[in-house]
């Protein structure tokens, strides 16, 4: 199982994994059997190497992340944090910052949104 797979599996059961420094909390612990315990110990490296500093403990890290993430070089995603998008559509609560071609930008990781942390 890929490391996408795994939160899609996990999504799926409508299990909501979030990182917490070295460690990885999920809710609700009812619905996690031995082999997906299993599969989360295996990935646990591969998932928080996935997740920027500063993404918020209390943010679910959503079934698609590994799969956006992925697509970058190691590294890529230099931050994240605790900012809404304003899309009405959208509004994911987390922004993350990565390298454009002016500098260091934000963005909502969900739907692409520019956001100026600068003054919000």
């Amino acid at each position: 199982m890929t490391t996408t797979e795994l939160l899609t599996r996990l999504a799926d059961r409508h299990v909501l994994l979030c990182p917490a420094g070295d460690r990885l909390r999920f809710t609700p612990p009812n619905v996690i059997d031995d082999d997906l315990r299993e599969e989360l110990k295996r990935h646990k490296p591969a998932i928080l190497s996935l997740i920027p500093p500063g993404w918020p403990g209390d943010v679910p890290i959503p079934a698609w992340w590994a799969e956006l993430a992925g697509a970058f070089p190691a590294g890529f995603l230099k931050a994240a944090k605790r900012s809404e998008c304003a899309d009405p559509g959208c509004r994911f609560p987390v922004a993350v910052q990565w390298p454009g071609e002016v500098g260091l930008m934000w963005s909502c990781p969900a739907c692409g949104l520019g956001v100026n942390l600068e003054t919000c």
